[in-house]
């Protein structure tokens, strides 16, 4: 309605200022767009609906993908359930598999910085060029000649091997496991 008004203000400033003054009258059908239309109210009417219209309807799978994101092309909005959560049956904690529980990994590093404070005060400020071993209270384990011991007070933590450079402390067997009872 206000855009109506104003264009027919702004034909009524046109008509009487600038057309009548600097445009000879046979020129005023051509000069003149807004005199040569008629306003058709419906026709705005209709062409602003249109506008803002969608032509088509989404699928639900569009929907659903624009809402929750699609996991195939990386952009998912869910969470993803972990599977690998397990819990510790001698604290009670929860943890990832491949991982240490948290209590645990606090003990083993509270360990190693120990052993890391005591190598500090065995070099002091020397250079470390010479291999170190860890001897607990109650081993009587040997070192190789110019090798430093670092002795800890405290007796060797189950959860510490006692050799620290194996992986494992078995040997794979050679044979093979065949089924029985088969038929």
């Amino acid at each position: 309605m206000w855009i109506q008004r104003v264009a027919e203000e702004i034909q009524i400033f046109l008509q009487q200022h600038i057309i009548r003054n600097y445009l000879r009258p046979e020129f005023l059908g051509v000069a003149s767009p807004l005199a040569r239309q008629t306003p058709n109210d419906s026709s705005e009417i209709s062409e602003s609906i249109l506008w803002a219209v969608p032509k088509k309807r989404r699928s639900l799978e569009k929907r659903m993908t624009r809402r929750f994101g699609s996991k195939h092309w990386g952009t998912s909005k869910l969470v993803p359930m972990n599977h690998r959560i397990r819990v510790d049956n001698k604290t009670g904690e929860f943890f990832v598999l491949g991982q240490l529980a948290p209590r645990t990994f606090r003990a083993v590093m509270d360990e190693t910085q120990s052993i890391q404070k005591k190598v500090k005060d065995l070099f002091g400020k020397e250079p470390k060029n010479a291999e170190v071993g860890v001897r607990y209270v109650g081993e009587n384990k040997r070192f190789g000649t110019g090798t430093k011991i670092v002795e800890m007070e405290t007796e060797r933590p189950k959860f510490f091997s006692r050799s620290l450079v194996e992986k494992t402390a078995y040997k794979k067997g050679s044979t093979t496991f065949r089924p029985t009872g088969l038929g």
